[in-house]
């Protein structure tokens, strides 16, 4: 283990397990000092509930920047990028999404932490959309890539990577989702400037990551709904680096 994963797990568990005892003892000596005025015992929780949380993020997004600024920052792996992406949602939440993994990619990514990014927003959207509470939300992660050579032209072999998340829903509204969607879809490719309507999706702003930012060769978004699930796939074409 390198010196930065060291400082990473130093951060995220020695300091975090410290602190937390501090906060919990501090918590029970005011609880035996205001032992008579139960008035404030529901605010006094509140403020240390939301005090021992505020430390667990600020120590996490510590702990995440020694993480992305190892040596080999250009290069991440998938299971980093997508457990980093998990990592960052079920921090706010007292339920934690599991999510199904299939991830079949040997090779590390250029600019992965772009990534971590897309994977969060596509994780975001699957919980904004379901219409389901988290601990009832089962969501499937599948990441494939395979190499096509070309003969001719600029690039003699591109890497067409495949990410498609799959969750549960029931959502009533299945409409205008739809019609969102299909939105998103229509304007994949167009100027940006010119496509605002999203409702806050965030699809937009992994379009632009992806252009603007990673710079790929092409990419496509799609998408399947019914009654039962939602399937959002989008496919990232690349010059193969070995």
């Amino acid at each position: 283990m390198n010196s930065l994963n060291e400082t990473t797990n130093f951060f995220k568990n020695t300091v975090n397990i410290k602190i937390q005892k501090l906060i919990d003892d501090l918590h029970e000596q005011l609880k035996m000092i205001l032992k008579n005025d139960f008035r404030i015992f529901p605010e006094l929780n509140n403020k240390i509930s939301k005090t021992k949380n505020q430390v667990e993020t600020e120590l996490y997004e510590i702990s995440k920047w020694f993480k992305l600024n190892d040596s080999n920052i250009l290069n991440l792996d998938i299971e980093t990028i997508v457990h980093v992406a998990i990592e960052s949602i079920n921090l706010f939440n007292s339920e934690k999404i599991l999510p199904s993994l299939n991830l079949n990619i040997p090779n590390q990514i250029l600019k992965g932490y772009y990534y971590i990014d897309i994977f969060k927003i596509l994780l975001q959207n699957t919980i904004k959309h379901s219409g389901l509470e988290l601990e009832d939300l089962k969501i499937n992660i599948e990441v494939t890539n395979k190499v096509i050579k070309l003969i001719g032209g600029k690039y003699s072999e591109i890497s067409l990577m495949s990410i498609v998340v799959k969750n549960n829903i029931i959502n009533k509204e299945l409409d205008i989702l739809n019609n969102k969607l299909n939105t998103v879809k229509s304007n994949w490719n167009k100027e940006l400037d010119s496509v605002n309507i999203e409702g806050g999706s965030g699809f937009q702003k992994i379009e632009r990551i992806l252009r603007y930012d990673l710079k790929v060769l092409s990419t496509d978004f799609d998408y399947k709904l019914d009654n039962n699930s939602l399937t959002i796939i989008l496919n990232i074409t690349n010059p193969f680096n070995r």
